[in-house]
């Protein structure tokens, strides 16, 4: 005899394997985030919790442009969303996921990709980290936006990361602490990364800042 189980999921529907996003925040909770095209309209939604999947949290919102990357949080549980595409911003969440405040982006690379990534940081100022793609004179520069996450949000500084030559755009970018700390970035195909230190520069220079 076989016995068949069934698993009812009591998470939002667009909440699955195959299209949520999963980060882990400085506060140690697990934070996916997705966005679908339903009947009533396009949203997205939110679910935070426990790493033993416990005190589950889901937020939808409804969204009438694409966008949403990612979510994370800093050590205080205060978080941030990242949305591109048509309406590009980062949006500073408080604990309630009420907003708090939002950067818009205007620099857009032509897939329409930029912000790519919001990272938190664990430094003092608990701030956040955005990838982005620009392109000066046509040569392509990955520059990290560091954010503040209290209200109004706005740019502290940023640094460019080094790409390698001929190199492929970054797909993800990860905050270490080491020393001064630093950022590692990944490049899709042949395996490449790189490490840039915390260091503040020009986001429209034309050569990235030196690597660590």
């Amino acid at each position: 005899m076989h016995t068949v189980r069934q698993v009812v999921s009591l998470d939002h529907a667009i909440l699955t394997g195959k299209t949520a996003r999963l980060s882990i925040g400085r506060d140690d909770l697990v934070y996916l985030s997705a966005i679908a095209d339903l009947e009533r309209g396009r949203i997205d939604a939110i679910l935070r919790m426990k790493a033993d999947g416990s005190d589950r949290t889901v937020v939808e919102t409804p969204r009438p442009l694409w966008g949403l990357r990612n979510v994370t949080a800093n050590v205080d549980g205060v978080m941030a969303r990242c949305d591109s595409h048509h309406s590009p911003k980062v949006t500073v969440l408080a604990r309630d996921f009420s907003e708090e405040g939002t950067v818009p982006y205007t620099r857009l690379e032509p897939n329409w990709r930029n912000p790519m990534k919001v990272e938190a940081s664990d430094r003092p100022d608990k701030s956040f980290y955005m990838l982005n793609r620009i392109l000066p004179d046509t040569k392509l520069v990955d520059v990290v936006d560091v954010v503040s996450p209290t209200a109004p949000a706005r740019v502290l500084t940023a640094f460019g990361l080094p790409l390698p030559e001929g190199g492929e755009e970054p797909i993800d970018f990860r905050l270490l602490v080491r020393g001064r700390g630093g950022v590692v970035h990944n490049a899709a195909d042949a395996g490449y990364s790189a490490t840039a230190a915390l260091s503040p520069c020009c986001p429209r220079r034309r050569s990235p800042c030196r690597s660590t």
